[in-house]
Protein backbone atom coordinates (compact mmCIF):
# COMPACT_ATOMS: atom_id res chain seq x y z
CA UNK A 1 0.00 0.00 0.00
CA UNK A 2 2.63 2.71 0.58
CA UNK A 3 5.20 1.00 -1.03
CA UNK A 4 6.62 4.45 -2.55
CA UNK A 5 7.15 5.58 1.35
CA UNK A 6 9.24 2.63 1.83
CA UNK A 7 11.67 2.95 -0.99
CA UNK A 8 12.07 6.60 -0.30
CA UNK A 9 12.92 5.66 3.09
CA UNK A 10 15.26 2.54 2.32
CA UNK A 11 18.04 4.66 2.47
CA UNK A 12 17.60 6.25 5.61
CA UNK A 13 20.17 6.94 8.23
CA UNK A 14 17.38 6.64 11.28
CA UNK A 15 18.01 2.72 11.84
CA UNK A 16 14.73 2.30 13.72
CA UNK A 17 12.48 3.85 10.84
CA UNK A 18 14.57 2.14 8.55
CA UNK A 19 13.93 -1.76 11.02
CA UNK A 20 10.19 -0.54 10.89
CA UNK A 21 9.49 -0.38 7.05
CA UNK A 22 12.22 -3.78 6.55
CA UNK A 23 9.73 -5.97 7.29
CA UNK A 24 7.05 -4.47 4.55
CA UNK A 25 5.38 -1.30 4.64
CA UNK A 26 2.56 -2.60 6.71
CA UNK A 27 -0.10 -0.88 9.28
CA UNK A 28 2.62 -0.84 11.97
CA UNK A 29 5.01 0.97 9.81
CA UNK A 30 2.68 3.38 8.76
CA UNK A 31 1.31 4.25 12.35
CA UNK A 32 5.09 4.75 13.31
CA UNK A 33 5.56 7.37 10.55
CA UNK A 34 2.72 9.10 11.90
CA UNK A 35 3.86 9.41 15.08
CA UNK A 36 7.02 10.71 13.77
CA UNK A 37 5.20 13.32 11.45
CA UNK A 38 3.23 14.42 14.54
CA UNK A 39 6.10 15.15 16.58
CA UNK A 40 8.13 17.19 14.05
CA UNK A 41 4.93 19.38 13.12
CA UNK A 42 5.61 20.02 17.04
CA UNK A 43 9.41 20.70 16.90
CA UNK A 44 8.99 23.25 13.68
CA UNK A 45 5.90 25.02 15.40
CA UNK A 46 4.11 24.36 11.91
CA UNK A 47 1.01 25.09 13.47
CA UNK A 48 1.89 28.57 14.10
CA UNK A 49 3.47 28.59 10.40
CA UNK A 50 0.17 27.36 8.95
CA UNK A 51 -1.36 31.11 10.57
CA UNK A 52 1.43 32.77 9.30
CA UNK A 53 0.74 31.52 5.62
CA UNK A 54 -3.05 32.17 6.66
CA UNK A 55 -2.40 35.98 5.64
CA UNK A 56 -1.30 35.69 2.02
CA UNK A 57 -4.64 35.91 0.55
CA UNK A 58 -4.58 35.21 -3.43
CA UNK A 59 -5.09 31.68 -4.55
CA UNK A 60 -1.38 31.50 -6.05
CA UNK A 61 -0.78 27.78 -6.77
CA UNK A 62 2.49 27.93 -4.56
CA UNK A 63 0.89 29.28 -2.03
CA UNK A 64 -1.84 26.18 -2.58
CA UNK A 65 1.50 24.14 -2.97
CA UNK A 66 2.76 25.34 0.65
CA UNK A 67 -0.72 24.55 2.65
CA UNK A 68 -0.58 21.07 0.87
CA UNK A 69 3.06 20.60 2.29
CA UNK A 70 1.46 21.82 5.92
CA UNK A 71 -1.29 19.13 5.28
CA UNK A 72 0.73 16.20 5.11
CA UNK A 73 2.32 16.59 8.81
CA UNK A 74 -0.72 18.48 11.02
CA UNK A 75 -3.83 16.54 8.83
CA UNK A 76 -2.22 12.80 7.66
CA UNK A 77 -4.90 11.23 10.04
CA UNK A 78 -7.44 12.33 7.67
CA UNK A 79 -6.60 10.33 4.96
CA UNK A 80 -4.93 6.75 3.49
CA UNK A 81 -1.15 6.27 3.33
CA UNK A 82 -1.88 6.22 -0.83
CA UNK A 83 -3.24 9.58 -0.91
CA UNK A 84 -0.83 10.81 1.15
CA UNK A 85 1.76 9.63 -0.76
CA UNK A 86 0.30 10.69 -4.20
CA UNK A 87 -0.07 14.39 -2.37
CA UNK A 88 3.68 14.36 -1.38
CA UNK A 89 4.34 12.78 -4.73
CA UNK A 90 3.00 16.08 -6.38
CA UNK A 91 4.57 18.69 -4.44
CA UNK A 92 8.25 16.79 -5.59
CA UNK A 93 7.04 17.05 -8.78
CA UNK A 94 5.94 21.18 -8.26
CA UNK A 95 9.37 21.59 -7.41
CA UNK A 96 11.02 19.51 -9.91
CA UNK A 97 9.14 21.84 -12.40
CA UNK A 98 10.74 24.79 -10.64
CA UNK A 99 13.89 24.59 -12.83
CA UNK A 100 12.12 26.74 -15.26
CA UNK A 101 11.18 29.40 -12.97
CA UNK A 102 13.85 32.18 -13.60
CA UNK A 103 14.06 35.24 -10.51
CA UNK A 104 14.31 37.61 -12.52
CA UNK A 105 11.20 37.13 -14.32
CA UNK A 106 8.93 35.05 -11.66
CA UNK A 107 10.63 37.03 -8.50
CA UNK A 108 7.35 35.91 -6.09
CA UNK A 109 6.68 32.42 -7.43
CA UNK A 110 10.79 31.69 -7.33
CA UNK A 111 10.73 32.28 -3.56
CA UNK A 112 8.08 30.90 -3.02
CA UNK A 113 8.63 27.71 -4.41
CA UNK A 114 12.23 27.80 -2.69
CA UNK A 115 10.26 27.80 0.33
CA UNK A 116 8.22 25.08 -0.28
CA UNK A 117 11.36 22.97 -0.68
CA UNK A 118 12.68 24.34 2.30
CA UNK A 119 9.48 23.64 3.76
CA UNK A 120 9.77 19.83 2.75
CA UNK A 121 13.69 19.47 3.45
CA UNK A 122 13.38 19.99 7.03
CA UNK A 123 10.20 18.36 7.65
CA UNK A 124 11.36 15.16 5.69
CA UNK A 125 14.55 14.79 5.73
CA UNK A 126 14.54 11.36 6.25
CA UNK A 127 13.05 10.52 2.65
CA UNK A 128 15.46 10.25 -0.12
CA UNK A 129 14.12 12.85 -2.80
CA UNK A 130 14.61 15.40 -0.20
CA UNK A 131 18.35 16.65 -0.18
CA UNK A 132 18.58 17.70 -3.52
CA UNK A 133 15.02 19.39 -3.13
CA UNK A 134 16.60 21.06 -0.07
CA UNK A 135 20.03 22.18 -1.52
CA UNK A 136 17.72 23.51 -4.66
CA UNK A 137 15.24 25.59 -2.32
CA UNK A 138 18.86 27.00 -0.48
CA UNK A 139 19.85 27.86 -4.00
CA UNK A 140 16.87 29.89 -5.38
CA UNK A 141 16.30 31.50 -2.08
CA UNK A 142 20.02 33.26 -2.02
CA UNK A 143 19.98 33.64 -5.56
CA UNK A 144 16.53 35.78 -4.93
CA UNK A 145 18.20 37.81 -2.10
CA UNK A 146 21.26 38.36 -4.11
CA UNK A 147 19.19 39.24 -7.31
CA UNK A 148 15.95 40.58 -6.75
CA UNK A 149 17.57 43.34 -3.90
CA UNK A 150 20.14 46.18 -4.89
CA UNK A 151 22.78 45.20 -1.62
CA UNK A 152 20.85 47.84 0.50
CA UNK A 153 17.70 45.43 1.04
CA UNK A 154 15.93 47.43 -1.81
CA UNK A 155 14.40 45.92 -5.07
CA UNK A 156 14.01 47.62 -8.41
CA UNK A 157 11.32 49.75 -9.56
CA UNK A 158 9.18 47.07 -11.11
CA UNK A 159 9.56 44.61 -8.05
CA UNK A 160 8.87 47.61 -5.61
CA UNK A 161 5.23 46.67 -4.85
CA UNK A 162 6.22 43.04 -4.19
CA UNK A 163 8.55 43.79 -1.38
CA UNK A 164 6.16 43.30 1.62
CA UNK A 165 5.18 39.85 -0.03
CA UNK A 166 8.65 39.28 -0.15
CA UNK A 167 9.72 40.05 3.50
CA UNK A 168 6.57 37.54 4.46
CA UNK A 169 7.62 34.67 2.66
CA UNK A 170 11.32 35.22 4.12
CA UNK A 171 10.36 35.73 7.41
CA UNK A 172 8.67 32.28 7.50
CA UNK A 173 11.66 30.87 5.89
CA UNK A 174 13.76 32.24 9.12
CA UNK A 175 11.17 30.88 11.15
CA UNK A 176 11.23 26.97 9.95
CA UNK A 177 14.61 27.18 9.39
CA UNK A 178 15.14 28.57 13.08
CA UNK A 179 13.07 26.10 14.72
CA UNK A 180 14.81 23.04 12.83
CA UNK A 181 17.63 24.49 13.66
CA UNK A 182 19.13 24.59 10.19
CA UNK A 183 18.99 27.97 8.42
CA UNK A 184 17.83 28.69 4.99
CA UNK A 185 20.96 30.84 3.94
CA UNK A 186 24.00 31.86 4.85
CA UNK A 187 25.68 35.61 6.47
CA UNK A 188 25.42 37.34 3.18
CA UNK A 189 22.19 36.37 2.37
CA UNK A 190 20.85 37.42 5.72
CA UNK A 191 22.19 41.10 5.80
CA UNK A 192 20.44 41.43 2.32
CA UNK A 193 17.04 40.49 4.51
CA UNK A 194 18.02 42.30 7.47
CA UNK A 195 18.23 45.41 4.92
CA UNK A 196 15.02 44.71 3.17
CA UNK A 197 13.40 44.88 6.46
CA UNK A 198 14.96 48.54 6.98
CA UNK A 199 14.28 48.92 3.36
CA UNK A 200 10.11 48.07 4.14
CA UNK A 201 9.43 50.45 6.88
CA UNK A 202 10.96 53.59 4.97
CA UNK A 203 8.61 52.56 2.18
CA UNK A 204 5.80 52.53 4.63
CA UNK A 205 3.53 55.65 5.16
CA UNK A 206 2.47 56.51 8.63
CA UNK A 207 -1.32 54.81 8.10
CA UNK A 208 0.55 51.16 7.25
CA UNK A 209 -0.10 51.60 3.61
CA UNK A 210 2.54 51.16 1.26
CA UNK A 211 4.47 54.01 -0.40
CA UNK A 212 3.72 54.40 -4.33
CA UNK A 213 0.91 51.14 -4.32
CA UNK A 214 -2.29 52.31 -6.39
CA UNK A 215 -4.87 53.19 -4.16
CA UNK A 216 -6.87 49.89 -4.96
CA UNK A 217 -4.38 47.99 -3.10
CA UNK A 218 -4.56 49.87 -0.17
CA UNK A 219 -6.62 49.03 2.73
CA UNK A 220 -5.37 51.01 5.77
CA UNK A 221 -7.69 54.25 6.41
CA UNK A 222 -6.20 57.71 5.88
CA UNK A 223 -9.32 59.57 6.83
CA UNK A 224 -8.31 59.35 10.41
CA UNK A 225 -5.48 61.17 12.20
CA UNK A 226 -4.62 58.42 14.31
CA UNK A 227 -5.79 56.01 11.97
CA UNK A 228 -6.72 52.46 13.20
CA UNK A 229 -5.41 49.34 11.55
CA UNK A 230 -8.42 46.79 10.64
CA UNK A 231 -7.66 43.49 12.31
CA UNK A 232 -7.43 41.07 9.14
CA UNK A 233 -6.50 43.89 7.17
CA UNK A 234 -3.15 44.06 5.04
CA UNK A 235 -2.12 46.93 6.68
CA UNK A 236 -2.29 44.40 9.63
CA UNK A 237 -0.53 41.55 8.56
CA UNK A 238 2.16 43.79 7.09
CA UNK A 239 2.47 44.51 10.73
CA UNK A 240 2.35 41.47 11.98
CA UNK A 241 5.16 40.03 9.43
CA UNK A 242 7.42 43.22 10.69
CA UNK A 243 7.19 42.20 14.03
CA UNK A 244 7.86 38.70 13.03
CA UNK A 245 10.82 39.96 10.84
CA UNK A 246 12.57 41.94 13.40
CA UNK A 247 12.83 38.94 15.13
CA UNK A 248 15.61 37.93 13.41
CA UNK A 249 17.26 41.04 12.68
CA UNK A 250 20.61 42.06 14.74
CA UNK A 251 20.63 45.55 14.49
CA UNK A 252 18.76 47.16 17.97
CA UNK A 253 17.65 50.36 16.53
Amino acid sequence: MIQRLHDWLASTADKELRQRFKSGPGESAWNFWCELLQRRAQSLELAEYADRLGRETEPAPEIVSLQKACALLLDFRNTTPAVWCDSLESLIAAMNSTASVEVEFAPLPSQRFGELGLLLGLAFPELKPMKPILEQARRILADGLEHLLDGAGLPKSENLLLLRPLLACWTRCLFLGKNAESYPWKLKSQQQYEWAILQSLRLTRPDGSALFAPIALQDASAESEAPKTKKGSKTDAFRKTLEEALMFDSDEK
